[in-house]
């Protein structure tokens, strides 16, 4: 029996990088039928990739570690099933047909949430969860590094053209709309170029792992597939 993980199943859900205005003169306008060209059963009253998404013939699903990334990532909620794509003004964006399922997860009520800040979003919200703050750190695309540890200590960035500075100009603050406001600061000056700078390349695929990304940052497209990020 062959071991399944849920990079297939991420890819369909995690689409980034204004999906709106995909072209779609070469993709199909025909919402993909899991079942009948994957062999995989969609178990649509179901509300975690693990349970929505059965694993095709010959396959099983692998067993992720508790407090895994691989873990959080199959075992969080889901949207009910036919849920549209919403904007951040919760307009529907107009390609709806290329997913299958929908994180139930805010985006805020700016449009900075894109690209490489969906992967940046769930990694920060799974060590906020497993109150891992002190690995809570995002290079701007500057290069500059931000901690989660100093901005909830009051640390504040000053961005003037490329120039950034740091100084600390308000109090403690450990709250969860602090550790949001957080993310949207890092979601602002942070991106893909950033993100692919301060990850670590896999390079078997015997070694993907629920939570790796597959960045491109040349060309500004990535896909979420399979591992979490390392230092």
């Amino acid at each position: 029996m062959k071991k399944i993980i849920s990079g297939i199943v991420m890819t369909i859900i995690l689409w980034s990088c204004s999906q709106d205005k995909a072209p779609k003169n070469n993709i199909s306008q025909e919402k993909t039928d899991l079942t009948s060209k994957n062999s995989v059963s969609v178990n649509k009253e179901k509300n975690t990739i693990k349970e929505r998404f059965s694993a095709p013939e010959g396959y099983e699903w692998q067993d992720e570690k508790q407090n895994s990334f691989g873990y959080f990532i199959e075992n969080f909620k889901l949207k009910p099933y036919g849920s549209q794509i919403l904007r951040y003004d919760d307009a529907p964006i107009s390609t709806q047909h290329l997913h299958e399922a929908v994180f139930d997860i805010d985006t805020g009520n700016k449009d900075l949430q894109q690209c490489a800040d969906a992967v940046i979003r769930l990694r920060a919200e799974y060590l906020y969860a497993m109150k891992r703050s002190d690995e809570i750190q995002f290079h701007f695309t500057s290069g500059d590094l931000l901690k989660w540890n100093d901005y909830k200590n009051g640390t504040r960035a000053f961005v003037s053209g490329n120039s950034v500075s740091f100084r600390k100009t308000a109090g403690f603050d450990d709250s969860y709309p602090s550790f949001r406001n957080y993310l949207d600061l890092i979601f602002n000056y942070a991106g893909t170029i950033s993100l692919n700078k301060e990850t670590q390349p896999v390079l078997k695929n015997s070694d993907l792992k629920t939570g790796d990304i597959l960045i491109t940052p040349e060309v500004r497209d990535m896909w979420f597939c399979c591992r979490g990020m390392q230092k």
